[in-house]
């Protein structure tokens, strides 16, 4: 008596051993070198969070842009980066500034 195709029994999967691929791999290592690093700080926005020499960078640089801006015999259009004015007190100006 011959079997049936229909009638065999089921084939059940074998569980596989879980394989990451390479850049899973190199996520998990860079992840742990950054949590080891203790050089490692993660970026901030927020003008109080700064260091007093960084909000000086900022503060100057602010300045400038300001300045330059308002320069006599011109009348340029206000400077902005991404959409954001970066003159005239915007807090969208301090997250560009910083991030550039």
């Amino acid at each position: 008596m011959e079997q049936s195709p229909a009638a065999a029994p089921p084939f059940e999967a074998t569980p596989k051993p879980n394989k990451k691929n390479l850049v899973s791999s190199l996520v998990d290592v860079a992840a742990a070198a950054l949590v080891r690093s203790p050089s490692f700080r993660e970026d901030t926005y927020v003008v109080e969070d700064l260091k007093p020499s960084e909000q000086k960078a900022l503060r100057e640089l602010k300045d400038l842009l300001s300045s330059s801006s308002t320069r006599e015999g011109t009348t340029p259009s206000p400077p902005s980066m991404w959409g954001a004015p970066l003159v005239g007190g915007d807090e969208r100006a301090d997250v560009v500034l910083l991030k550039f």
